[in-house]
């Protein structure tokens, strides 16, 4: 059995790796439309206050997670699906991610 190699993505390919990893996943799986360029992430993913962590096994990227710390400027990607959810545990002091 291989070891497998999780990390926080440092480079641009890395990132684009597992971003086309969730596209050919979710295209596969009917859950989205194809687009030009192969890869599927949201707006919140482009900032500072988030990380793409990529799972490796030798040099293929195989799974990613992305986290974003949620902030009055940028908010969750589900914020349109569960702003009612998300903003009652704001309320209660919860901090989100």
């Amino acid at each position: 059995m291989q070891m497998m190699n999780y990390k926080v993505a440092t480079s641009f390919s890395e990132v684009l790796d597992a971003w086309g990893l969730v596209y050919r996943r979710y295209h596969d799986a009917g859950l989205i439309r194809p687009n030009d360029y192969n890869l599927f992430t949201f707006p919140e993913y482009l900032s500072n206050n988030s990380a793409v962590i990529i799972g490796r096994d030798n040099s293929n990227t195989v799974c990613t997670i992305s986290a974003v710390i949620d902030g009055p400027e940028r908010r969750l990607p589900l914020e349109s699906y569960y702003a009612d959810e998300l903003n009652r545990m704001r309320d209660e002091g919860k901090k989100l991610i």
